[in-house]
């Protein structure tokens, strides 16, 4: 999971108990209907949008085992709300990743299993299985793999 997203997360759990505290158990105030919208707005809009982004990313190292790929060890947490998920999906991950060791890990067969090197250049390497096309791109830290039908 995204460290950046888990520190909003808790940023906007501890605004919305800010919020309900003004907004409702101290209500004086000229500004308890804004607290109060803010408090809606956090708990019913940004809370669980944050947290659906943070279980879908969750899970994503796992579906793309599921396509017979290994993920790459320097892999620290997944970016993105899809994180795998869809007709074509897209994993975008993060972590201590040079250009040159993600590709060359992949080299060895036992990372992906049933897949032949299609094509390879310089920062992307393009891997063929029946008929199925997986594209894995490093750059700036990032890999992103991407399945095409």
């Amino acid at each position: 999971m995204q460290p950046t997203l888990i520190g909003l997360l808790l940023a906007f759990i501890a605004l919305a108990a800010t919020f309900f505290y003004f907004g409702f158990l101290h209500r004086d105030r000229g500004y308890a209907s804004r607290a109060q919208a803010g408090f809606l707005v956090l708990a019913f809009m940004l809370i669980p949008f944050v947290a659906f982004v943070l279980v879908q990313q969750a899970g994503a190292t796992r579906r793309l085992q599921a396509y017979d790929i290994v993920p790459l060890p320097a892999i620290e947490y997944a970016i993105g709300i899809t994180a795998g998920q869809g007709p074509v999906p897209v994993w975008v991950f993060g972590g201590r990743v040079t250009d040159a060791s993600a590709l060359d890990f992949y080299d060895d067969p036992a990372t992906r299993p049933g897949w032949e090197i299609g094509e390879r250049g310089a920062t992307m390497l393009i891997l063929r299985r029946d008929g199925a096309r997986l594209s894995i791109s490093a750059s700036g830290g990032r890999i992103i793999y991407m399945m095409m039908p």
